[in-house]
């Protein structure tokens, strides 16, 4: 059995990907429709129905929805979203979650950071999303993880169990806290304390995610 880690991986391409690279190629070609996957960053207003919510996202469930919506439709999109090609997409998570990847249908483009925003955007029926497409956010799905994590965890957007499931995938990859807390640019304390929640008892988790325990 192929371990996590060595799904993960710590660099594009999946080298530790088993199947054929032609096959894997003409996989990637019949559900992407592309060839070539964008290599640099770059800015656009994308239409929304060429975006797709990351099924891969850490945050569980999007919360305020309305409250985006209202805010778009008050005071405009005030930050960009980080968004990346659907070829990249795959070309990253195909092998990891063949079905999560379903999720993405045939949308042009995947955003990694600014899900709510898509969200309140399509609630609030404006026509597109001002975003930056820059495929180096998946350029390994170890990077993904950690990227999508750090843009949730910096806007403050996850409860405390979704953090520490999202840390708990990422330590497979890195090996050790203290590798991760550094990847991070966080403490040691900072990352132990939330692993820590996944050894509380279903009860004790549902109590933290309900705000009952601190």
């Amino acid at each position: 059995m192929t371990s996590k880690a060595a799904q993960l991986g710590t660099s594009s391409g999946f080298a530790a990907a088993s199947r054929p690279a032609s096959t894997r190629r003409q996989l990637l070609s019949n559900l992407t429709g592309e060839e070539e996957a964008s290599d640099h960053a770059s800015s656009s207003s994308i239409p929304l129905d060429q975006l797709a919510l990351n099924p891969f996202n850490p945050r569980e469930e999007l919360t305020d929805i309305q409250e985006m919506a209202d805010s778009l439709l008050q005071d405009g999109q005030l930050v960009i979203a980080g968004v990346v090609t659907r070829a990249a997409f795959l070309k990253t998570f195909l092998e990891i979650d063949p079905k999560k990847c379903e999720e993405v249908g045939d949308a042009r483009f995947v955003v990694i950071d600014g899900n709510r925003r898509l969200a309140g955007a399509r609630l609030a029926g404006t026509e597109s999303l001002r975003c930056e497409i820059n495929d180096e956010l998946v350029a390994s799905a170890a990077d993904a993880l950690k990227n999508s994590l750090l843009f949730a965890i910096h806007s403050k957007q996850l409860r405390p169990l979704e953090e520490a499931r999202a840390l708990g995938q990422l330590l497979e990859v890195y090996g050790s806290q203290r590798a991760l807390a550094t990847s991070l640019s966080k403490s040691h304390v900072w990352v132990s304390q939330r692993l820590a929640l996944l050894q509380l008892t279903p009860e004790l988790q549902m109590a933290v995610d309900a705000g009952e325990l601190s």
